[in-house]
């Protein structure tokens, strides 16, 4: 205990920062990934899908990268979705290759053409007409392979792209999936860019003047250094303008940035997602190259000297559960129909929280939770850095301390917070799920908050580093709490309740899945589910240092693949096809009294 006193004294966790100019925003030798843009000069629609039918090879030739005729081994496959759901026996640590024609190029002159995959599990190797391009760590990030210097205008483009479900890989993901879930698992996109593109735009929409007001904080910078003029404007969800002339970013160097008040803004909450688009605009050489558009919401993060949240000064208990991807044919991925369905599932469950177990979503998840309203904590992809994990997988475990680990920890997660944190919907990043200290998880710590003070973070298991004296989070990670608020890891911290430090339970009340066998024989184990629900809000909702939780699980998790089922189970709310199930009626029915993000009575006190 005396360590969590020792650290509250040195480390206030009272209002975290509205921005940060903090370098270096990436890590790993990883890139920015350019936002991608509404409008370019000279192209008509700047951003293509790729999805849909690619070729697949499971024992590529050795010219498998120039031989582009139709010869034996190549088989239609559906992108995104994994290669094992649709019926190809991938192996881990064994490479195998998609390959395919690009749309016609006419010119690339003053324009990049960039190919944009939004997931590819877990090691992937991209080249374009037989000439490498680049690769990559990390199955749940977005990233770009820039093909401009391979391409050829008027001919034939093809693009071919190694994928390897790598044992090694720090998600796990394959582990607790129960089968290889290697191959392009989420949107691919052909994006063309101008030949100076911008590298990111960070955006902080924060609050002043007693929550009344607006603060809004751009940066940006472009690929290469030079002259610019870039010009912003702000409007509301009527599409009404903040001002009557644009504004202009202030070139300092390299950087562009601005900052201003926002008199009378209308701030986002769960309960009203109230959003502003920012529309930027970059000339160069008083010719316009690209038009970006994003989504704001404005909204204040706190954690107070009670240990609270307050999202713009009122109190806020979370009430949510933890997604997984899940397609019911094609295995970890998803699609934006699937995506927006989740949201209003959320929803109409009357939960207002979603933990992103154990990785990033897609990014039009967390467009439709902005959109919508629900709070979310964004979780890296890092799982089971001890010694649960199963063969093959058993041996590279203890990552946490390895320097050779480093870059890939460090990678994945900057990743994420470059695309991600302009999303009002993030309310706390996630460093890792179930995994036991080491200084990779503290470097982990270290970067977040060197990059983005505006959000606090989490880590589960807490006590791995509480135990060493170490501290690699803000709030204190609760991991299967009992219904009578003791836990059997953190009983010293949370079984008085007194909350020395803001607590999340980030998975509690567990749908009826572990005990399947029971629910066969008594099916009102399923209803009896509820009274547990009840009996975790009752000891912890008064609580004011216990921020609430997320109920595990969302979505089932099983996999139908061709010739067999696997994954841990029926865990779920609602089933993989979306439909409900009992658990999320009776989750709808002891949810209400929660509704408001204010403090409320005692839920045992009705």
């Amino acid at each position: 205990m005396n360590v969590i006193k020792n650290w509250l004294s040195c480390v206030p966790l009272i209002l975290f920062a509205c921005f940060s100019y903090a370098q270096p925003y990436m890590a790993g030798n990883r890139e920015h990934l350019p936002p991608g843009p509404v409008q370019v000069t000279g192209v008509v629609n700047p951003i293509k899908s790729l999805d849909g039918q690619w070729e697949i090879n499971l024992n590529p030739a050795a010219n498998a990268m120039t031989d582009n005729s139709a010869s034996a081994g190549w088989r239609i496959i559906q992108v995104p979705g994994e290669a094992m759901m649709q019926g190809f026996k991938i192996q881990h640590d064994t490479a195998f290759i998609y390959r395919k024609k690009l749309p016609a190029i006419i010119n690339t002159t003053g324009k990049r053409h960039v190919i944009r995959f939004n997931g590819v599990y877990n090691h992937a190797k991209v080249y374009c007409n037989g000439k490498l391009v680049r690769e990559h760590f990390g199955g749940f990030t977005a990233w770009d392979a820039d093909i401009t210097k391979f391409v050829k205008p008027g001919q034939d483009n093809w693009l071919h792209v190694s994928v390897t479900d790598r044992a090694d890989d720090i998600s796990y993901a394959s582990g607790y999936a129960h089968h290889p879930i290697g191959g392009i698992t989420r949107k691919v996109q052909y994006i063309l860019l101008p030949d100076n593109p911008v590298t990111h735009v960070y955006a902080s929409a924060g609050l002043t003047n007693n929550y009344s007001d607006g603060t809004l904080r751009i940066e940006t910078r472009l690929l290469q250094p030079g002259k610019a003029m870039i010009e912003y404007e702000l409007a509301d969800a009527y599409g009404k303008k903040i001002w009557n002339s644009a504004r202009s970013l202030k070139q300092d160097g390299d950087r562009w940035h601005d900052s201003t008040v926002v008199p009378g803004i209308k701030t986002w909450t769960a309960e009203s997602p109230n959003l502003y688009k920012l529309t930027l605009r970059v000339t160069q050489n008083e010719q316009l190259q690209e038009t970006i558009v994003q989504q704001l919401g404005f909204r204040s993060i706190e954690i107070n000297k009670d240990n609270e949240m307050l999202v713009n000064g009122k109190t806020v208990k979370l009430r949510g559960a933890c997604r997984h991807d899940m397609h019911p044919t094609l295995g970890r991925s998803t699609n934006r129909v699937q995506d927006s369905l989740d949201v209003v599932l959320t929803k109409e469950a009357n939960m207002n929280f979603i933990r992103t177990s154990h990785y990033p979503p897609s990014e039009d998840f967390l467009e439709f939770c902005d959109r919508y309203g629900v709070y979310v904590q964004e979780e890296t992809a890092i799982c089971f850095v001890l010694d649960w994990r199963t063969d093959p997988y058993i041996k590279y475990y203890k990552t946490m301390d390895d320097p050779a680990f480093t870059d890939r920890y460090l990678g994945q997660l900057s990743e994420m917070i470059d695309r991600d944190r302009n999303h009002a919907a993030v309310v706390m990043w996630s460093i890792g799920n179930e995994s036991w200290y080491g200084t990779n998880f503290q470097k982990e710590y270290e970067f977040v908050k060197s990059v983005d003070a505006t959000r606090p973070v989490s880590w589960s298991f807490p006590a791995t580093a509480l135990d060493k004296g170490k501290r690699n989070f803000d709030i204190l990670v609760s991991h299967y709490p009992a219904y009578n608020g003791s836990h059997s890891d953190l009983g010293k911290y949370e079984k008085n309740m007194k909350a020395e430090l803001p607590i999340i339970g980030d998975e509690w009340a567990h749908v009826t899945c572990y005990n399947t066998d029971l629910s066969f024989y008594d099916p009102n184990v399923k209803d009896f589910w509820g009274r547990s629900l009840d009996s975790i809000w009752s000891y912890r909702f008064d609580v004011k240092g216990y921020l609430g939780g997320a109920i595990w699980g969302m979505i089932d998790e099983t996999f139908e693949m061709k010739d067999t089922t696997v994954g841990y189970g029926p865990w779920g709310i609602v089933d993989t096809w979306r439909r409900k199930k009992q658990s999320s009626g009776i989750l709808k029915k002891r949810t209400p009294r929660f509704g408001c993000n204010c403090r409320t009575s005692n839920p045992k006190k009705g």
